[in-house]
């Protein structure tokens, strides 16, 4: 064959192929992606055919914390939809029931990503996989390495919690979830050292009695908890937990068919008890307020501020005079919470009620802010390793 037209052949051929690639959407030009963990290399077209996953926080190779809870955060650039976001700890997916939250980016191809994490004991190397049509990809490592903080092992204590929910109400409305949170709290004290004493849709004579019952035990105890969900209001700065069987036609009827709050406070100051903890979530509206004549709309709405004896810490669902959510799934905002932190080892007490706090704003859109009065003299920590 003639060698000019064996060459100009060639050159046909490379043409033709380059074109054919053009067409199907595939550059002449080539991007190599490493994927970190497997050592793999892949190779995809300019653009993002595959997602790339682009760091934030940590926003270095390796991060030192003392703090067991972390909010990783970073962006996914994919051509096209994604179909998956996973974080892997220590090559394990992390499976706890939590998802990333995933917002379109300024560019078209960009998604921002965040997610709250808690830290194991010691190296976390985490890695996210993402997924589209086209395919998976890992991202590089970013490790954490999370110290435990020491307590000393002489502490110990004797706990006692009563704990109450009150939803069915017969002549108010029915609350959506204080029986679910009512429950879920006992089985976490339980977890953490408690021994609970625990009523259901209790009317006031049970509520009473419940009371009365968890001042003379809690005599013995070293930490006493009481925790209410349920109806809660204040009326002339005082705050009252309303039974289920409670009929408020006037305002007056509070002190006949209520529990002051005051006389739960008493009883576990009497006990001597070096620390006290009262979790109200019950800053809801009041239910009978339409059915007292001559009272101004609004007024009393939630829970009043109270004062925190000597040795205790009194936390409400919101701020006082604000109302709280009841919640639209299986448990309250605020409960939730309390749910998400309480099993987190080496938090103080302030701690977890700052990260309570912070949740709840977070997932409220700073509608609802929880608060808490406190007069604590000592350390406490629900989980201590």
């Amino acid at each position: 064959m003639n060698w000019h037209l064996y060459t100009i052949m060639v050159l046909l051929c490379i043409f033709s192929f380059n074109q054919l690639r053009c067409q199907t959407g595939e550059s002449k030009t080539k991007m190599v992606i490493i994927n970190s963990r497997e050592k793999k290399i892949t190779t995809a077209g300019i653009g993002y055919a595959i997602p790339v996953v682009q760091w934030k926080k940590p926003d270095s190779l390796s991060t030192r914390t003392d703090f067991p809870v972390f909010e990783i955060s970073g962006a996914v650039y994919s051509d096209s939809r994604l179909t998956g976001l996973k974080l892997l700890i220590n090559n394990e997916v992390l499976n706890d029931g939590k998802a990333f939250s995933v917002l379109p980016g300024s560019r078209e191809n960009e998604y921002n990503f965040t997610r709250q994490i808690t830290l194991q004991d010691g190296l976390n190397e985490l890695v996210i996989e993402s997924s589209n049509a086209n395919g998976t990809s890992l991202s590089g490592v970013r490790t954490i390495i999370y110290t435990v903080t020491k307590i000393d092992a002489s502490y110990s204590e004797k706990r006692l919690a009563l704990v109450i929910g009150n939803a069915d109400y017969t002549y108010g409305n029915t609350l959506l979830n204080p029986v679910n949170d009512a429950i879920a709290i006992k089985q976490a004290l339980t977890d953490v050292g408690f021994k609970v004493l625990y009523y259901i849709n209790a009317d006031q004579k049970t509520m009473k009695r419940a009371m009365d019952d968890f001042g003379e035990q809690l005599k013995g105890y070293n930490v006493g908890l009481f925790y209410y969900a349920g109806h809660g209001i204040q009326v002339k700065g005082n705050n009252y937990l309303i039974p289920i069987d409670a009929a408020l036609k006037v305002e007056q009827d509070v002190d006949y068919d209520c529990i002051d709050a005051g006389r739960l406070l008493g009883k576990m100051e009497a006990a001597g008890s070096t620390t006290n903890i009262v979790i109200l979530d019950a800053c809801r509206n009041n239910p009978f307020e339409r059915q007292w004549s001559g009272r101004a709309g609004g007024q009393g709405s939630g829970l009043a501020f109270m004062n925190a004896p000597s040795g205790s810490i009194i936390a409400y669902a919101t701020s006082p005079g604000k109302t709280a959510s009841d919640g639209s799934g299986k448990n309250g905002l605020y409960t939730s919470a309390i749910l998400q932190y309480i099993k987190v080892p080496g938090l103080s007490i302030e701690e977890f009620f700052k990260n309570v706090r912070t949740s709840v704003e977070r997932n409220s859109n700073r509608a609802q802010t929880p608060w808490e009065s406190t007069s604590l003299k000592g350390n406490f920590y629900f989980k201590l390793k």
